[in-house]
């Protein structure tokens, strides 16, 4: 009986952040306040800014 052979091991995905100015975090945010919500990008813009 064959049992399959095992594939190398590939290199751990790359975040979907990679090269973005922002940290991952505060993108995620944004993205769910604008769709979430509906907010326009200025609305977005303007709760990020508080703080």
């Amino acid at each position: 009986m064959k049992f399959p052979s095992r594939r190398p091991s590939s290199p751990p995905p790359q975040s979907a952040f990679v090269g973005f100015r922002f940290p991952p975090a505060l993108i995620v945010v944004a993205g769910r306040l604008y769709l979430g919500y509906g907010l326009s990008y200025r609305d977005v813009e303007e709760l990020l800014m508080v703080g």
